[in-house]
């Protein structure tokens, strides 16, 4: 098995807009940029872009009318369940977090 080593990715959002964000990494390593692509009265979907290419989303996610949780869809692999990418941080909080995904370039 060989060990891979990287360095962290420290993201910074840039506009601090709920309807879109322009998250930079704090050295100008990385751009992620979250948009809505659409919205209709079934679901609302949200594309992440990286810097390379702003017209083909790397994750796609859809969710329900009332905002609950529907798929997620990264690069050109078929939808999944968004809980499956959802993890628990504390009973307590009561909030969770997408779970860590593999960001590559699919093309």
């Amino acid at each position: 098995m060989a060990l891979r080593y990287g360095l962290p990715i420290f993201l910074e959002d840039k506009t601090g807009r709920l309807s879109g964000s322009d998250f930079v990494d704090l050295y100008d390593r990385m751009r992620l940029l979250y948009r809505r692509i659409s919205r209709d009265s079934a679901r609302t979907t949200y594309g992440i872009f990286t810097n390379s290419d702003y017209h083909t989303p790397v994750i796609t996610l859809e969710f329900g009318a009332d905002n609950s949780l529907g798929s997620v869809r990264v690069g050109r692999s078929n939808n999944m369940v968004m809980d499956n990418y959802l993890s628990r941080v504390t009973i307590l909080a009561r909030c969770s977090f997408i779970y860590p995904l593999n960001i590559t370039n699919t093309s």
